[in-house]
């Protein structure tokens, strides 16, 4: 009976100290952003946008740096991620971005640590990409000028990076649908930023955008009357392209 007792002993106390050594799953990103988590569409046609349009940024990066813009290329509606926020596909406060063409010298940065619902990661950024600017939507006619002052504008840049993250399989539901994604890798990082010295609503908010292959129920919007700073406009959004999801970034 000792013996028994003795080896019953000897197993807890083994199982016990591989239990303090196992490694411990990161809690998921709490990050929350101003433009929530998004489902971008690629802009296939527009109507009245200036291309060639210059704005004046500052961000993290860049200070009063001159940029001009190409065309619009994505449309961002509020997305629903996993069933994190099944209000979302209400929400009014959309994203309209816009290709950047030509913007100040810009050497890259290294070593941008990435938090998001995903896990954590070290990213590169390589050059500006897109200017996202708050928009209001609708489907069958011109909407109203945004009212909500308090979604920020992003400067996305090309990025490199996310090799710690895993790349799972989610759900997101936006106003066009629901749609089960298989994530790939990321495709963009984003920060606030000030344009034409408007400020910044809420500072140090990020979006990571990930690139993803579609398993099921696939969107494509049409034609979609836009309001932006830039005026009225209609877009025609095809297909689903980036998911962008609240991040955070530290040192």
């Amino acid at each position: 009976m000792r013996t028994a007792i003795g080896t019953l002993s000897l197993v807890l106390g083994m199982l016990l100290a591989l239990g303090a050594s196992a490694p411990r799953a990161r809690a998921a990103c709490t990050c929350t952003c101003t433009a929530g988590d998004l489902q971008t569409y690629e802009v296939d046609d527009f109507k009245t946008f200036v291309v060639g349009t210059t704005v004046t940024l500052t961000d993290k990066f860049f200070t009063n740096g001159t940029f001009t813009l190409g065309i619009p290329k994505r449309l961002a509606a509020p997305a629903d991620v996993s069933d994190s926020d099944p209000s979302a596909p209400t929400n009014p406060d959309h994203l309209a971005g816009y290709i950047v063409e030509t913007f100040p010298s810009f050497a890259g940065v290294s070593g941008l640590v990435v938090n998001d619902r995903f896990g954590t990661f070290t990213a590169l950024l390589r050059r500006p990409t897109k200017l996202y600017v708050p928009a209001s939507k609708g489907l069958t006619a011109p909407p109203a000028p945004l009212t909500d002052k308090s979604v920020d504008h992003f400067l996305c840049y090309d990025a490199g990076g996310g090799a710690g993250v895993t790349k799972p399989t989610v759900s997101v539901t936006d106003q066009f649908g629901t749609r089960m994604l298989k994530l790939l890798h990321v495709e963009e990082i984003c920060d606030a930023v000030d344009k034409n010295g408007e400020g910044i609503p809420s500072p140090n908010q990020w979006l990571t955008c990930y690139d993803f292959r579609v398993l099921t129920g696939n969107s494509h919007p049409g034609n979609v009357f836009v309001d932006t700073q830039f005026g009225q406009d209609v877009f025609l959004a095809k297909h689903p392209d980036e998911l962008c999801v609240a991040s955070t970034v530290g040192p």
